[in-house]
């Protein structure tokens, strides 16, 4: 159409100049005087004025269009921003995370975590000790410094206060930064919200959720139900069950199928999770049988309930109609361990743009932590089960996968190498992971983790383990095209260090322990991950 009008408009232009009037001898009687006043320059003859006008404004638009035709044709692509987040389920927060005091963190807490690292090796090996508990204990009488961080760390975990309100009015993440750092912590909560709102992204993937409620009714502008009048309704609890030594609430596979039946939201909890039996603010179950049943019932009907953590979808809901949501587990079998039944797996919200029908297909999942190879093989397992699904979903369009992949794509241990890892596996299917703005080399990582955890950890083996690393995604298939972004270049400025290993130097190692997550202005273990892509 373009190349039409570009040759119609030259034939205007060659015969505009074939036209007598303009194309005049100068040695006529009419030709123009040497003298250059605009009233003997333009002619008398109004259609010659006209022919002119005509003439200047043909040829400056011909111009004008070969110039921006190619940036025409960018700007009519559609774009859409995509934000995966892994929370850090209120359930699984309590863990002895070491955190800043203060943002930038001092000296003082740089050394104390230097400290610890350096500890590692001693404190790992209680746990093969008899008195293990007597040697952690020990531990913290000879360093009471950290003391102080796990208290910090409590603080963080608050999930509302009475600030909130008034740090609902920022209207820019400097200030909430500012609002954080001089005024007052508002929760997690309204951390969470806040930043995802003034990030505006069109789609949110999030991990480790066992707030869902909460989000579905403070989140503004977003929605995670497939219409206006579905109401979330929970797991069923049906029964009790003992979790590390503890009375807890659980429900039952066919509790589950229920759930799962309903396909009314974007939430796929886990079974009978971990989260929530650590979580300090569930029901607390009596060991007495004939009180149990009523707890049961307490559980089921309290809105402030923690949910077991899952995966989860929100989406623009001025922008985007949900026409379908479903689930899937990972393995068709349920696990049962220790007398409960375990399982996870992957949601899907099938999203329709509500100004020209453009399908979205989104899911968000969270594969198995750790480092070890066997660790890597069961995400390998969870990967192709995710891609199995996608793939009955999805015979074309548009494909988003959020999710906290617990892998580095450039995963190398035992058996595993970049050719057969799980991001191997992942690629191998046609997903892509997001690109940060400055690829990763050998020494330096742009990453989405940055932690430690401390002596009041309840896992003797993780104390002093530092992990540094980006685990997180934003995979899509190849007809979407990752674009610039500002959130993504201001958040991974802060998020770019040297890799953290044997040869890094103690300066270096305390740079990176005054970014250490989880933080005031942070509060999960994990950076949100942005990136915008333009649909092709």
């Amino acid at each position: 159409m373009g190349a039409a009008q570009s040759s119609q408009e030259m034939q205007d232009i060659v015969d505009g100049l074939q036209n007598p009037l303009i194309n005049k001898q100068t040695n006529s009687e009419n030709s123009v005087p040497e003298k250059d006043s605009l009233d003997d320059i333009i002619p008398d003859n109004p259609g010659v004025v006209n022919v002119l006008v005509d003439f200047s404004t043909t040829i400056l638009s011909t111009v004008l269009y070969i110039v921006t035709y190619p940036f025409q044709r960018k700007t009519t692509r559609k774009k859409i921003k995509v934000v995966n987040w892994n929370l850090l389920a209120d359930g699984l927060a309590d863990d002895g995370f070491v955190t800043p005091i203060t943002l930038p963190a001092t000296r003082e807490f740089e050394q104390n975590v230097l400290t610890l690292t350096d500890s590692k090796k001693t404190i790992n090996g209680f746990e093969k000790l008899d008195n293990a508990g007597d040697m952690v204990e020990s531990w913290k009488n000879d360093h009471p410094e950290f003391a102080k961080y796990q208290d910090k760390l409590l603080e963080l975990l608050v999930w509302h206060t009475d600030a909130a309100a008034d740090f609902d009015k920022c209207s820019s993440r400097d200030d909430m930064d500012h609002y954080i750092k001089n005024v007052a912590y508002p929760g997690r909560g309204p951390v969470f919200t806040k930043t995802l709102e003034l990030m505006k992204p069109d789609i949110i993937t999030m991990e480790e959720m066992d707030k869902y409620q909460y989000f579905l009714e403070n989140l503004s502008g977003y929605t995670s139900a497939i219409s206006d009048d579905s109401q979330y309704q929970r797991v069923k609890f049906s029964s009790v069950g003992k979790s590390r030594g503890e009375m807890v609430a659980i429900s039952s596979t066919d509790d589950y199928e229920a759930y799962m039946a309903q396909k009314t939201h974007a939430f796929m909890p886990k079974l009978n999770s971990n989260a929530y039996s650590f979580n300090n603010n569930r029901t607390q179950i009596p060991k007495l049988e004939a009180e149990q049943s009523e707890a049961i019932g307490k559980a089921n009907s309290n809105p402030d309930e923690p949910d077991n953590d899952g995966s989860c979808i929100f989406w623009n809901k001025e922008k985007y109609n949900c026409q379908e949501i479903d689930y899937h587990r990972f393995h068709p079998d349920y696990e049962l361990k220790k007398g409960i039944y375990k399982s996870a797996g992957v949601v899907y919200a099938r999203l329709v743009d509500k100004s020209d029908g453009t399908i979205l297909h989104v899911f968000s999942t969270h594969l198995t932590s750790g480092n070890k190879p066997a660790d890597e093989v069961e995400r390998v397992k969870e990967i192709s089960s995710t891609m199995e699904f996608i793939k009955s979903k999805t015979t074309d369009g548009y494909v988003i996968l959020g999710m906290d992949g617990n892998s580095y794509q450039g995963f190398c241990n035992g058996e595993f190498d970049v050719q057969t890892n799980m991001y191997s596996n992942l690629k191998a299917y046609g997903l892509k992971n997001y690109d940060p703005v400055q690829p990763d080399d050998e020494r330096y990582i742009t990453w989405s983790v940055n932690k430690i955890r401390g002596i009041f950890s309840g896992q003797i083996k993780k104390i002093g383990d530092y992990q540094l690393d980006r685990i997180d995604y934003i995979a899509t298939n190849g007809n979407l095209v990752q674009v610039e972004d500002s959130d993504q270049m201001k958040q991974e400025t802060k998020a770019r260090t040297v890799r953290y290993g044997q040869d890094i130097t103690d300066s270096q190692k305390k740079e990176i322990y005054g970014k250490m997550l989880p933080n005031m202005l942070n509060p999960s273990d994990h950076l949100p991950c942005v990136a915008s892509f333009e649909l092709q």
